[in-house]
């Protein structure tokens, strides 16, 4: 199963509202009054999170000249999820360009081009991520999503083995690693895979399904 994007990045999130802040404070002093107010609590919940509006305040920051790299990477996460794949990729592309060392970024990225079939593209992407944090079990999974539809038996094996290693909790990486069992022939390792998962809690359902 494919990990899911990483998540927008609240804390960038904040800091727009300080530069709006910052701005409002600013144009209160040029009017001869100051009427400061609080900036919005942090959005900690994703549902709660409008996209429209939060993709307005972005476009306001980046305008009056306020860039970074998750100034950028936020923009490309509300775009993914609005389903513009290519605005998004060229956000997070921008965004490593002020970052290298963005591993969200490429995260995410490598997932727009899974989505692609360019498979090669993800492997890079996903390999950056897992340099800028090699704890990221996620871009492990997915480094190994990708390297089995290119093909590549052993090295998908050894993703999923090493991202076990990382987060032995994750039933989605157990599913994952028995299906490259079963495909090696090894059954037994297969079966104590899909176990392992289910006692972690997947749903018999999706087990079922594959």
């Amino acid at each position: 199963m494919e990990k899911r994007g990483r998540r927008i990045i609240v804390a960038s999130i904040v800091s727009v509202f300080f530069c709006l802040l910052i701005l409002q404070i600013i144009l209160s002093i040029s009017s001869g009054k100051i009427d400061v107010v609080k900036p919005e609590v942090s959005i900690q919940n994703e549902a709660e999170i409008n996209l429209d509006s939060e993709l307005k305040k972005i476009e306001i920051l980046i305008k009056m000249g306020f860039e970074n790299a998750d100034i950028y990477y936020n923009r490309g996460w509300i775009n993914s999820r609005k389903g513009r794949n290519d605005l998004a990729k060229n956000d997070y592309t921008r965004a490593l360009e002020l970052d290298k060392n963005h591993a969200d970024a490429y995260f995410n990225r490598g997932l727009i081009y899974m989505k692609g079939k360019k498979y090669a593209e993800a492997i890079s992407d996903f390999t950056e991520a897992i340099k800028s944090d090699p704890s990221m079990s996620d871009a492990l999974c997915n480094r190994g999503n990708a390297y089995l539809q290119a093909g590549k038996v052993t090295k998908a094996l050894e993703d999923y083995t090493k991202a076990i290693s990382l987060d032995d909790k994750d039933p989605d990486l157990y599913l994952n690693r028995s299906f490259i069992y079963r495909a090696l022939g090894r059954f037994k390792d297969a079966d104590l895979d899909v176990k392992k998962a289910e006692a972690l809690g997947l749903q018999a359902d999706i087990l079922k399904a594959n």
